[in-house]
């Protein structure tokens, strides 16, 4: 079974490119460029997994997103994901 990889970067680039590397394994990717968009897809699609940039336009990805787990709740249930935080750096 698929796994649900939510990718939150908002370079277009970078999660371009880690959703090309994430859906050639037989995942399903999605992407999101803000903490805002993040959470709307964290409610609609439930994801399983979360790649994101520590820093957000609009949020602190340490924060709004801690390492180590979401825990979601929807209709009732909770559901809980893994969450991976990525920095680029500048050569």
């Amino acid at each position: 079974m698929a796994t649900r990889v939510l990718i939150i970067d908002d370079d277009r680039d970078t999660a371009e490119f880690l959703k090309l590397l994430v859906e050639p394994r037989g995942d399903l990717a999605r992407t999101a460029s803000d903490a805002a968009q993040a959470r709307e897809v964290l409610r609609s699609w439930r994801p399983e997994v979360v790649l994101m940039d520590l820093m957000l336009p609009d949020a602190d990805g340490i924060r709004e997103f801690p390492v180590g787990g979401i825990a979601q709740q929807s209709g009732g249930r909770h559901h809980h994901g893994r969450v991976a935080h990525l920095q680029s750096r500048s050569a």
